[in-house]
């Protein structure tokens, strides 16, 4: 398949996929490897959506507003420490019992 008008035309040759995903929804896909299965490559897709959803899920709920250190370590440990501060956060809401939002919760522990 190419894609592109006949002046602006890609120049490589392009692969198109059908594919379901994980809650049965139809996909089109469309790739320049050739060299891996459908299977494979729909895993990928996969696998990639889930680490964009993870970090979606980061930037909602954990709030980093800006790393302290630029090491790969630094950004590691903070990120596991914001972590484990959230997960805290949770079992306190679930062991209070309360229909609070986390951050209302989050606002009584620092009073």
């Amino acid at each position: 398949m190419l894609v592109g008008s006949t002046q602006k035309r890609m120049k490589h040759k392009l692969r198109i996929m059908e594919t379901t995903d994980s809650q049965g929804n139809f996909l089109i896909l469309l790739t320049n490897r050739f060299d891996l299965s459908c299977d494979e490559i729909s895993e990928m897709y996969r696998n990639r959506w889930a680490i964009e959803t993870f970090f979606k899920w980061m930037e909602q709920h954990l709030k980093i507003k800006h790393f302290y250190g630029t090491s790969k370590q630094a950004v590691h440990n903070q990120v596991w420490l914001t972590l484990i501060a959230f997960c805290l956060l949770m079992l306190a809401k679930l062991d209070a019992n309360v229909e609070h939002s986390l951050l209302e919760i989050q606002r009584w522990r620092r009073l």
